[in-house]
């Protein structure tokens, strides 16, 4: 039981080294000084075939 437990867990911590983190950041910026930062955040997750 235990070997399975650890065949389960390395796989799974495969999986998430296999993921991708991005992070995109927009400013605008206007003449008078203000703006508005904008931040999207997406997670790629890569599939094995």
């Amino acid at each position: 039981m235990k070997r399975l437990f650890l065949h389960l867990s390395a796989l799974a911590s495969t999986f998430v080294l296999l993921s991708c983190y991005q992070s995109e950041t927009v400013i605008h910026l206007n003449k008078d000084g203000s703006g508005t930062i904008m931040e999207s955040k997406d997670e790629v997750f890569v599939t094995l075939k």
